[in-house]
């Protein structure tokens, strides 16, 4: 199983010609409006889920979700598990609306297949759980803890975002 945010509409081809040997499913932000941020010509950001075609009958795709969520279940033994993989909104303060919305969103989708799924959420978050100085950073830990989601043992906490101004590092991807 291989998830990934990908940063532009074009990654979507690109993604589905990387292997032959994987299935997936691919949203963008961009898919409901090409042309969201009309400067920016490398896209707006988007989620994949990718999987070897030899697990298809065990992988079921999801009607939940936005261009933001996307949500497989998988049904394996022991324990049947349903990936909620997302691309939560920047740290733009006017998307903090959005950024609420989307978690609410996540906490519906959640609730649906807590009683029969382990629930596995992931993505880019848009926030660290290791800073307490932002506002997105405290809603997403309170999201964490009121949803009684967990980081895994041993999960790094090296930044894993480099801003492109070369000033910034964070860490906003996540496997809970």
């Amino acid at each position: 199983m291989y998830t990934r945010t990908l940063a532009a509409i074009f990654g979507k081809n690109i993604a589905i010609e990387i292997n032959k040997k994987f299935s997936s499913n691919i949203k963008s932000v961009d898919d409901e409006n090409p042309l969201i941020d009309f400067k920016s010509i490398r896209g707006y950001g988007g989620t994949a889920i990718l999987w070897q075609k030899d697990l298809n009958n065990t992988v079921n795709i999801m009607p939940d979700g936005n261009s933001r969520i996307q949500v497989i279940t998988i049904n394996s033994s022991p324990i049947a598990t349903c990936l909620i993989n997302t691309y939560m909104p920047s740290a733009q303060s006017s998307g903090d609306i959005e950024y609420k919305d989307t978690l609410d969103q996540i906490s519906e989708i959640m609730d649906k297949y807590r009683e029969t799924y382990q629930i596995i959420l992931c993505g880019d978050m848009n926030a660290s759980l290791h800073r307490d100085n932002r506002k997105r950073d405290t809603v997403f830990g309170e999201f964490k803890n009121i949803n009684n989601l967990h980081i895994p043992d041993g999960y790094p906490i090296k930044p894993n975002f480099f801003h492109h101004n070369g000033k910034y590092t964070s860490q906003i991807d996540y496997f809970l």
